[in-house]
Formats: structure tokens, C-alpha cells, sequence
């Protein structure tokens, strides 16, 4: 145990004496680490999803349930009970039909937003003509009742109150059922009455429950969770070091939640929008909360395991924000990034890593005259923090802020938050 803790010690002293104290062969080893947790993990992405309870409730948006699972018709794809918390692969995540175009979904809506007949409506006529079967509606008696129903869901839905009473067919239609598609998005399954009404009023947050997801993304589920333990994303307590943000990676524990930063910075920059670049962008929580405030952003990813995970989160989300995976000094001067003038530069917890050598002090320093911004939200290093004992430079907080201020167009500095952990996060601006 001695000699094996002896080789490793001798390992480390080594790889810190390499250029850049080794990053390249460091990180070359982690993604190998990373790539063959997932090949391992990925026979693991059949079957039933194991670890996660499928009866688990979900708060979502409705609004980013947006198409119906591979059929074209109201009718569930998949089967609530013997199919829940299965994982299947195919193209049955491929469907075009929209929700909203569903019968039902279009007469929900017009009884809540113009209180139309129900009679009124092209579901109504269409029931009449041809039954609905699948609902047990095969007389116009029937169909009543059912609008009957519905009428009761949407007042309770207006009072705030969904009804958790009734009879079991009652409380089976307030249950809203998604499957998660290769891509992490949110597919209809069943539940259309319950997720029409919650459309058509507009609701935040609506419970759910996951039926199936696609094995694709549940591949990438279990990267998730490689990354956490050891794959360049984590800290050393086998954290993800961001929340990955999407619903169903929240059980993936994470060292930082980020909100207390992020509200810093946003109460602190302009809310015009224009173009953000955030530096050392992990998982890109940031750039997720920048762009709905109207940004154009950019997130630069030094590793490409992290950003290749950016990436996929970003596409779950809905987002538009591009990942650049790459050396900054390097990719700053190619497209997109090159010539740009940004109006907000988020500089969170990665600028003390080009201090450690005179050669990444200086490319710093060359960037910094290059760099064209109004406004740089900047996140320092704790002074005599032990990762910083051998640094080329060794700033405390408030020399930091006036290097970047010598040596960039910046040339104002104010502190405006100071984090859990003691970190502090300044405003520097123009």
C-alpha cells in the first residue's frame, strides 16, 4: 500500500514539473476514465431505468412538452402502467404531430380562452361522428359528461387547485405521463386532458411523470454520472461541480448550485442584452440564465468531455447559446469569437489557473489588451489558497482586480457579492 501510494505521489511531482503543469496528460487520462466508465455503463442504458423510481413526480413547464409520441392521434404511445420507467431505442421520438394540434388540445383551449360551446368545436363534431372508444365515449350522454369534467378541471385549474378526489377514471385523467426522447426533450404521452388545460391557462408548473426514455438518453445519463465521479466536471467530494440543470439529471448530486452567483452578476450587468462570453463555462449554467434575459451567448470549454456535456444540456434546454471547446487564448481569436465587442465577460473562479506560469500569465495579459468589454463580472481565487503556493504570481483578491484593470479597457472595480465559500465576485466595467 505504501509503494503504491509512493508511485502515485512520484506521478503527480512528475506531471507538475510538465508544461502547463501537465493539463494536456492530465485531462487525456480523465477523458480515458470517462470513455470507459461510459462504455461500461451504456449496457446498462436497456430495459428499465435502474435508480430512478418511476413513480417519481416532476414539476415542469408545461410549454416545453411540445410534440406527441410517434402517433397521430390522442392516444397514449405507450402503456402508464406495464410500460413506466422503460427504456426502449428506435424512432418512436421522431413524431411531427404537435400537441396543441391534438382535437381535444385545440377545444380545451377555445372553451378556456373564449368560453366556446363545446359543441361548437371541431373535437365535439368529430366524437359524434366517428366515437372515441379509447375514452369510453360512445354516446353524445357520454361526451357531455366528459366536457362536463373538463369544464370542473379548468375552473379548479383557475382557483390554482387541481381536484385530487373523485372516481379513478376521474383521478387517471389529472395524471400527465411524458417520455423523455433521445435529445433529453419532453414528449407527450398521456394525460390530455390535464396537460391541455394546463396549456391553455398558461399554468408554470404542472406535476409529471416519466413513462420511457430513450436509450440514447439515458446513455447519456450514465455519462452524467461518470463525470461525476472523476471525469474533469467534478470536485473532489464526486460532485458534478454545476447543476446540470435539466429535471431529470437532478438526482446527479452537484457542489455548486450557482444561484447566489448568478443573481449577483445579473442584478449587476445591463438588462439591454447584446453579446456575453463566459469564461471556464463547465456546464454552461450561466449562459442557460444569461440567455433567457435576452444575451447572445458564448460559452468557452476548455475540455471537451464537459462541453460535449454543455452541449447536450444546452439542446435539452431549448437553448440557442453556442459551446466552443478549446483553449481560450486560441479560440479568441478564431470565429465566433474573434473581433467581437462583448457587453458582459463572465470571468467565474478560472482566471487564478493562468497565474501558475509565466507563459499562461503572459498569454492572460495579451487577452486582456485585446479584449474589448463593457462590463466583466470576475470571480478570484481565496489569497493563499494551496493550489496557488507554486503560482508564477500569487494576486490576493484586490491585486487581481487591479491587474486586470492595468492591463484591460476596464477601469472601474466594485465588490458585489461574496460567496458561501468566501470567494469574492466583482463588477468591473468602463
Amino acid at each position: 500500500m505504501m509503494m503504491l501510494k509512493e508511485i502515485k505521489r512520484a506521478a503527480r511531482s512528475t506531471v507538475r514539473r510538465l508544461p502547463d503543469e501537465g493539463r494536456a496528460l492530465t485531462n487525456a487520462y480523465k477523458q480515458l476514465v470517462v470513455l470507459r466508465r461510459v462504455a461500461a455503463t451504456k449496457l446498462g442504458a436497456y430495459g428499465a431505468a435502474s435508480g430512478i423510481d418511476p413513480e417519481r413526480v416532476y414539476a415542469l413547464d408545461p410549454a416545453r412538452i411540445h410534440h406527441v409520441t410517434n402517433n397521430a392521434s390522442g392516444e397514449r404511445a405507450f402503456d402508464p402502467r406495464a410500460e413506466r420507467g422503460k427504456i426502449y431505442g428506435g424512432h418512436w421520438d421522431r413524431a411531427t404531430r404537435r400537441f396543441d394540434d391534438l382535437p381535444l388540445a385545440r377545444a380545451i383551449s377555445q372553451r378556456a380562452s373564449a368560453a366556446t360551446d363545446w359543441s361548437k368545436t371541431d373535437y365535439y363534431a368529430g366524437v359524434l361522428a366517428s366515437g372515441d372508444a379509447n375514452n369510453g365515449l360512445r354516446s353524445r350522454a357520454q361526451l357531455d359528461e366528459h366536457c362536463a369534467r373538463l369544464d370542473r378541471l379548468i375552473a379548479a385549474a383557475r382557483r390554482g387547485a387541481l381536484p385530487s378526489e373523485g372516481n379513478a377514471d376521474e383521478r387517471s385523467s389529472l395524471e400527465i405521463g411524458v417520455n423523455i426522447d433521445r435529445d433529453g426533450r419532453y414528449m407527450f404521452n398521456d394525460g390530455v386532458d390535464a396537460l391541455g388545460v394546463a396549456k391553455a391557462l398558461r399554468l408554470q408548473r404542472v406535476p409529471v411523470k416519466v413513462r420511457v426514455r430513450h436509450r440514447q438518453w439515458m446513455e447519456f445519463r450514465n455519462f452524467m454520472w461518470s463525470l461525476s465521479e472523476g471525469g474533469g466536471a467534478s470536485t473532489r467530494a464526486k460532485h458534478l461541480y454545476q447543476n446540470p440543470l435539466h429535471p431529470d439529471l437532478q438526482d446527479i448530486p452537484a457542489s455548486h448550485n450557482c444561484d447566489d452567483r448568478f443573481e449577483a452578476a445579473r442584478d449587476a450587468v445591463p438588462r439591454r442584452g447584446g453579446l456575453l462570453l463566459d469564461i471556464g463555462a463547465n456546464l454552461g449554467y450561466f449562459c442557460h440564465g444569461f440567455e433567457e434575459l435576452g444575451y447572445k451567448c458564448h460559452a468557452v470549454e476548455y475540455e471537451p468531455l464537459i462541453a460535449r456535456a454543455a452541449d447536450k444540456i444546452r439542446i435539452a434546454e431549448d437553448k440557442s447559446f453556442k459551446v466552443i471547446t478549446g483553449d481560450l487564448f486560441e479560440v479568441a481569436n478564431e470565429e465566433p469569437l474573434r473581433g467581437n465587442h462583448w457587453e458582459v465577460v463572465l470571468a467565474f473562479n478560472i482566471f487564478h489557473h493562468f497565474l501558475k506560469h509565466k507563459a499562461l500569465h503572459d498569454k492572460l495579459v495579451a487577452w486582456l489588451k485585446s479584449l474589448k468589454v463593457d462590463v466583466m463580472i470576475f470571480e478570484p481565487h481565496r489569497s493563499g489558497e494551496p493550489q496557488m503556493k507554486s503560482a508564477y504570481a500569487t494576486y490576493d483578491e484586490r491585486q487581481f482586480v487591479d491587474f486586470i484593470l492595468s492591463n484591460s479597457m476596464l477601469q472601474h472595480s466594485e465588490l458585489v457579492h461574496r460567496c458561501t465559500d468566501g470567494r469574492p465576485v466583482y463588477k468591473l466595467w468602463r
